[in-house]
């Protein structure tokens, strides 16, 4: 049954604030480099403090998606909704966002994600466990539905359960994954797949090729591809053993296909209407080529044409990884990335307010803490510079995941429902009021 929601409009434009990076003695300290600068995006309206909506969620007395607010309700004219961006910082947790805004922009700076106007917390455990792992947490982001540490988008039971891409595919909206890591990993196969375990790779890239995405960008190439002594554009050799090249499949069927950040810069993306982009035999090797900027780029240009609408995640995958190793000043620099790919996204909502932006984390990694004095423990990274000048140091709990709740930041339409504190699951039922 399509049921189709509408909401506000948002009265009012993003603001992209360029904080300069003061300069210091820098020898002993991170120095990043943002992949695309942020004056490149345009300025518009400021955000300020006044503009943040004051509804909070309560996680004990969650609406059901039936009660959210119709055009009906509103007391302004009104326009469809036609779209949802879902951002994923794999392992991305508060004080992941605060260690990355010390770098690039000072202790009193911002990242460009926390600048827009919703915030909200939230609850990250599973059905399972209190802490979650990244199927789970997808699975919750994607269905609305807990279940346990490794399935994707099945409940406990073993029921299938219908996704938020899926909804949007039978709406006739276009749809698209981007990620850092193998386009079959956790979070990106919730969106497209059901499966009882994360780790059978080759059984959910046939899955997610069936679903027939507009866009699928990322690294994973060696699970598309074949034994055989061939190898693609990358030199891992495929490791499927019943005989299929997925990705030939996907060209016969007239997806453009690209395996480098040349081919993909130099498309007409105009004139593509399916695109498929591998970058790497598993994960994407960092520093990313493409950028995730670019891939996101490219994403909204080929997704956007559609004139029903679009879904779209884009998952930073690798902050988990970095954290996992607790090598701070590549957490930092992806986070910067991220940030970065958020930035392209806050400029496309500019000029297309019906369209919900939303930026969060599927669990917190590592337990990371940020401290002012650095003391020496071997558990501690630094001292690093902030932009200001000053020093700081990070702390890690561990190597694991962690129960903490993490941030979300938004806009859009029923974006002012992400205000507040909830369970992951709510996120679904907010993108599912947009369909």
């Amino acid at each position: 049954m399509n049921i189709r929601f509408f909401s506000k409009i948002i009265p009012f434009f993003i603001v992209i604030f360029l904080i300069s990076c003061q300069s210091g003695d820098k020898s002993d300290s991170l120095a990043i480099q943002p992949t695309s600068p942020v004056e490149q995006i345009a300025e518009v309206q400021s955000i300020t403090p006044e503009q943040e909506p004051t509804q909070e969620v309560s996680p004990t007395s969650l609406p059901s998606a039936t009660q959210l607010p119709t055009a009906t309700q509103t007391e302004v004219p009104v326009q469809p909704a036609r779209g949802i961006i879902l951002f994923i910082g794999d392992g991305m947790g508060a004080n992941h966002r605060l260690a990355a805004q010390y770098v690039q922009y000072g202790l009193d700076g911002n990242l460009v994600i926390d600048l827009l106007p919703v915030h909200g917390s939230v609850i990250t455990q599973g059905a399972s466990d209190t802490v979650t792992d990244s199927a789970a947490s997808a699975t919750a982001y994607a269905t609305g539905v807990q279940t346990f540490n490794k399935f994707l988008s099945i409940d406990p039971e073993g029921n299938h359960l219908e996704t938020i891409l899926e909804q949007a595919q039978a709406l006739g909206w276009s749809t698209g994954l981007v990620t850092s890591v193998s386009i079959t990993h956790a979070t990106p196969a919730a969106f497209a797949s059901h499966i009882d375990h994360r780790n059978k790779e080759k059984e959910i890239a046939v899955q997610m090729m069936d679903h027939d995405l507009d866009v699928l960008l990322g690294g994973g190439e060696n699970f598309l591809l074949p034994r055989s002594d061939e190898v693609g554009c990358y030199p891992g050799k495929g490791q499927r053993q019943d005989g299929l090249d997925l990705i030939m499949l996907e060209k016969l069927e007239g997806v453009e296909f690209v395996c480098t950040a040349k081919a993909l810069a130099n498309l007409d993306l105009t004139n593509v209407d399916r695109l498929m982009g591998i970058f790497g035999d598993d994960g994407m090797k960092q520093p990313y080529s493409p950028t995730l900027a670019e891939m996101t780029e490219a994403a909204l240009e080929v997704l956007s044409k559609n004139p029903n609408g679009f879904f779209l995640m884009v998952e930073a995958g690798q902050i988990d990884w970095e954290s996992h190793d607790n090598e701070s000043e590549l957490a930092i620099q992806l986070t910067l990335g991220f940030d970065q790919a958020v930035a392209s996204a806050i400029s496309f909502t500019a000029d297309n307010p019906e369209v919900l932006l939303i930026v969060t984390a599927d669990h917190e990694t590592g337990g990371l803490s940020l401290n002012m004095e650095c003391d020496g423990s071997y558990r501690q990274d630094g001292p690093f510079t902030a932009a200001g000048g000053e020093s700081f140091c990070v702390d890690w709990e561990g190597g694991k995941h962690t129960g903490a709740n993490v941030p979300l930041t938004a806009i859009g339409p029923f974006s002012e429902l992400l205000s507040g504190e909830y369970n992951n699951t709510w996120v679904y039922h907010v993108m599912h009021a947009v369909l």
